[in-house]
């Protein structure tokens, strides 16, 4: 993937706490990245989120110290909550052909919904999760499930979802294992997607 180093601080811009990017090459042409991000997130976590997004669009290698970081204090800072995409329910019924499954996610007084059939509740949750994601990007089927497992990790349960995106990319997401299945799930898909949800909708999620 080619991408231009304004191109790259363009979608950097988009996550919604950072205030300024700017992108210079080193010396082996790795880009460096310099931030300025208000103080509603510690400073490791901006880096890591960062780093994540440089390798989603590219930058396979990509590790924390191309990243650096200034914070300014502003009075009434706050998460952005209201801006990423956040459960707003779900519902699970029997249908002739498998399990249906309801996702609804918001965004601020956004709705994304999207109904979905599989064989198992997980399968199905995920699916329509997935749908409801691709409804918010405006773009149907961009996001395709592949799979979903639960799985113990040292005593605990941990539901990993895969999706493909359209470039063949499979994108992995996992959550603990509390509450419900459905929301166990639903939690492991956004998990999978919310880096490449940046990338493809151009809006701070």
């Amino acid at each position: 993937m080619t991408i231009s180093w304004q191109e790259l601080e363009n979608i950097i811009l988009r996550i919604p706490y950072i205030q300024g990017a700017h992108v210079v090459p080193d010396v082996e042409g790795h880009p460096k990245i310099h931030v300025l991000a208000t103080a509603v997130q510690p400073p490791r976590h901006i880096i890591r989120e960062v780093t994540a997004l440089l390798r989603s669009v590219g930058f396979t290698n990509a590790n924390a110290d191309w990243v650096t970081v200034v914070q300014v204090h502003e009075d009434g800072d706050t998460a952005f909550s209201s801006t990423r995409l956040s459960i707003a329910g779900f519902a699970v019924g029997h249908n002739g052909s498998g399990i249906q499954a309801t996702c609804r996610l918001n965004r601020g007084a956004e709705v994304f919904e999207a109904v979905a059939i599989g064989p198992s509740l997980a399968a199905a949750m995920a699916m329509a999760t997935v749908g409801s994601v691709n409804e918010a990007l405006a773009r149907l089927d961009h996001l395709v499930f592949n799979g979903v497992d639960v799985v113990r990790s040292g005593g605990i349960e941990v539901v990993l979802v895969t999706v493909v995106e359209s470039g063949n990319e499979v994108l992995s997401g996992s959550a603990v294992f509390r509450d419900t299945m459905e929301d166990s799930v639903i939690r492991a898909t956004l998990d999978a997607v919310n880096r490449r949800f940046l990338v493809y909708s151009g809006q701070k999620v």
